[in-house]
């Protein structure tokens, strides 16, 4: 599910090969815990994935059985990709996420935009 203004303005059928982006960016493409209080970019998008069945993480940062992890990329520099992950344990955390992995995944499904801040990596 794909939000912008708080709108939902795009559904991507929750796949075997979506559901297995989600679990590779939980094992692999976290770079750190999320510092800001505010996790949500003023303008960017915000894209949710429901996990099913849930995910077992346990790195550096997530420990859990993984429920629910929703992504926000804002159009700032300021602002880097930010993953807020749910578990079934009723816990929550905010990691930033590698924004080449989700460059790949946004261009894939057409909804990369150079105006999106993805970290360390070239906008264009």
């Amino acid at each position: 599910m794909i939000l912008k203004k708080g709108e939902i303005v795009l559904t991507l059928p929750n796949s075997n090969s979506l559901q297995n982006q989600v679990k590779n960016w939980l094992s692999s493409s976290v770079s750190g815990i999320a510092g800001a209080l505010r996790i949500e970019p003023s303008d960017g998008i915000a894209i949710k994935f429901p996990l099913t069945p849930p995910y077992i993480v346990q790195n550096k940062w997530i420990t859990g059985t993984v429920t629910e992890v929703v992504i926000f990329v804002g159009k700032i520099q300021a602002y880097n990709p930010t993953m807020l992950v749910f578990t079934k344990e009723n816990n929550f955390v905010a990691v930033y996420i590698k924004g080449d992995t989700l460059k790949t995944f946004l261009k894939e499904n057409n909804l990369y935009n150079s105006e999106l801040y993805l970290g360390d990596t070239p906008l264009h």
